[in-house]
C-alpha cells in the first residue's frame, strides 16, 4: 500500500508538472485536457457518494461542471467592453453558474413526480456545481497570469496542499498518537496535523525563491503556506465527511494507493480559492493583470 501510494503519487506529481511545462499558450490545450478529464471522473465520483433517491442527475451535473470549467478558455472581454480579461472571465462565470442555477430548478420542477427528494437533489446539485465547478476556478485562472509568475502560483496552490498531505500521511504513521477527527478519519493524528503545517510552510517559502511572488518575501510565504496548510486539512475532512455519509471508504478505486480522485485533489479543492485570493492581493498582480492602473 505504501509503495503503491509513493510510486502512484510521485507519477501524478511528474505529468502535472510535464503539463504545466510543455503547455502552449494562449489557449493551453493540455490544461484544459487535464482539467475537463479530472472534472468529469471527480464529478461521477462525488455523485455516487449521493444515495440514490437524492443523487443528482449525472446527465445534467456532469456538463454543467464541464461548462464551468470550459468557459475559461472564451475570450469574455470580447462580449464585455471595458473590462479586463480577468474581470470580464468572473463575470461570465457568474452569470453561467446562474443560468446552471436558474437550470437545475427547472429540471426538478418539470421532473417532478411526487417522491418527496427534489429539493435534496437540488440542494445536492448546486453543491456539485460549487465544490466542483466554481472552488477551483482560481486554479484555473492562475493559468494565464504572467509568464514570470503562473507557473509558481499554480506550483503554490496545487504543490503545497500536497506536500502538507504527504508529510501529514507520513508523521502521523510515525509518530502519530492522538487522533485529530476519529469519527470522520480515524488515521488523522495531531502530530500529523503539526507535521503538514511545517511541510506546507517550507513548501511555500521554498517555492516562493523561483519567483518574486510574494512581496513580504519569506515571511509572507510562510504565511500563505500556512494558511493553505490549514485550507487543505478542511478540504481532506469535508471530503472524508461526503464518504462517511456515504458509508464508504475511498470516493472509488481509480488512483491505486489513494483511492478516488477526489481523495487525490479533495485538499487542493478548497485550498485553491484561498491561494487565488492572497495571491490576487499582490499589488504587482493587480496591476500586470489590468485591474489596478499602473501609477
Amino acid at each position: 500500500m505504501l509503495r503503491t501510494r509513493l510510486v502512484v503519487g510521485t507519477l501524478l506529481a511528474i505529468g502535472a508538472a510535464l503539463i504545466l511545462w510543455q503547455d502552449r499558450p494562449p489557449n493551453y490545450p493540455g490544461w484544459l485536457g487535464l482539467l475537463l478529464t479530472t472534472a468529469t471522473l471527480a464529478t461521477r465520483e462525488l455523485l455516487a457518494l449521493f444515495p440514490p433517491q437524492s443523487r443528482p442527475r449525472g446527465q445534467f451535473t456532469i456538463p454543467a461542471v464541464l461548462i464551468l470549467h470550459g468557459s475559461h478558455w472564451i475570450p469574455w472581454q470580447d462580449y464585455f467592453p471595458g473590462t479586463s480579461t480577468q474581470a470580464s472571465t468572473w463575470l461570465a462565470l457568474f452569470v453561467i453558474f446562474l443560468t446552471l442555477a436558474w437550470l437545475a430548478v427547472g429540471i426538478e420542477t418539470v421532473a417532478y413526480d411526487g417522491g418527496g427528494q427534489s429539493t435534496s437533489r437540488l440542494t445536492a446539485t448546486l453543491f456539485v456545481l460549487i465544490y466542483l465547478g466554481l472552488f477551483p476556478a482560481g486554479l484555473i485562472q492562475l493559468r494565464w497570469w504572467p509568464d514570470s509568475l503562473a507557473g509558481t502560483a499554480l506550483a503554490l496552490t496545487i504543490f503545497v496542499p500536497k506536500a502538507g498531505d504527504i508529510a501529514a500521511y507520513f508523521t502521523g504513521r510515525l509518530i502519530g498518537r492522538h487522533p485529530l477527527a476519529p469519527r470522520l478519519s480515524p488515521k488523522k493524528t495531531w502530530e500529523g496535523f503539526v507535521g503538514g503545517l511545517l511541510a506546507s510552510i517550507l513548501a511555500a517559502v521554498l517555492l516562493a525563491e523561483t519567483a518574486a511572488i510574494f512581496p513580504g518575501g519569506r515571511l509572507e510565504a510562510a504565511a500563505f503556506g500556512f494558511l493553505i496548510g490549514l485550507a487543505s486539512v478542511v478540504g481532506d475532512l469535508a471530503e472524508s465527511l461526503l464518504k462517511r455519509d456515504a458509508l464508504v471508504k475511498d470516493a472509488s478505486t481509480t488512483v491505486p494507493g489513494f483511492g478516488g480522485l477526489l481523495d487525490v485533489i479533495d485538499s487542493i479543492i478548497l485550498a485553491a480559492p484561498l491561494a487565488y485570493l492572497w495571491l490576487s492581493g499582490c499589488p504587482e498582480l493587480w496591476y500586470s493583470l489590468g485591474f489596478l492602473e499602473t501609477p
